[in-house]
């Protein structure tokens, strides 16, 4: 179960453990209302049974923080489905960044995905890529005298530019490996209401050793499973 805390704008959800019931996705998707968006997907549902979601288009990157088999991936899994379930390959492109290249290999067929999944050691030119995407965008927005990607689809529906969403395992690992990576992601997580490229990552912790503040604060949502302290925990939410 999740246990919504604070105002409808700035939500905090606290997971209740759910012993009894098994939620289903296909059910919890279901429920979900227009106004939501096709960029949403489940989170759980609360005491009374009602259904609860993220939505990338209102809360642009994640940040998902836990130790060693608590449930981050599974959490990747749904948040990849419930994309899936609501988007062709012509509404939203996918990249994924497998830190194993095993936990997401079942997803290596997907027509959604714009480049084919790679690991850490070769993420850097997935996400060159991506920000040369980007910048293309900021680009074409700024010839046409548009502000952002809904604007543009909005003027140019024949032409219309998809969401991309990149899914990144073991964040933390990626970027102490290479201080670059870092400023990249940055710059694309800085610009996602521009541009709509999104990123979901995962990482074991949060802290400035593993994480910059610069890049950690473009993550303005954040989910933390169990970590080894409470100090970790702050720093993941």
């Amino acid at each position: 179960y999740v246990l919504p805390y604070g105002t409808e704008e700035n939500n905090m959800y606290i997971l209740i453990p759910n012993s009894t019931n098994h939620l289903n996705l296909e059910n919890i998707l279901s429920r979900k209302t227009e106004e939501i968006g096709k960029l949403s997907f489940a989170l759980g549902e609360d005491f009374f049974g009602d259904a609860h979601f993220g939505n990338l288009a209102k809360t642009n990157n994640y940040l998902i923080a836990g130790s060693q088999e608590t449930g981050k991936t599974n959490l990747m899994y749904s948040l990849i489905i419930s994309l899936l379930m609501q988007n062709t390959p012509d509404d939203l492109s996918l990249a994924i960044i497998d830190s194993k290249i095993l936990n997401y290999a079942t997803f290596k067929v997907l027509p959604h995905l714009l480049f084919p999944i790679v690991s850490l050691d070769r993420a850097n030119t997935v996400i060159r890529k991506l920000c040369k995407i980007k910048e293309d965008r900021i680009q074409q927005f700024s010839k046409n005298g548009i502000r952002n990607i809904e604007s543009y689809n909005d003027k140019y529906p024949n032409q219309k530019m998809k969401h991309i969403v990149l899914f990144v395992d073991s964040i933390d690992d990626l970027v102490s490996t290479n201080k670059t990576l870092s400023e990249s992601l940055y710059s694309i997580t800085s610009t996602t209401r521009i541009t709509g490229i999104h990123i979901i990552a995962t990482c074991l912790s949060a802290d400035k050793s593993s994480l910059s503040d610069m890049l950690k604060t473009e993550f303005d949502g954040r989910i933390a499973f169990k970590l080894p302290n409470s100090q970790q925990s702050r720093l993941a939410i």
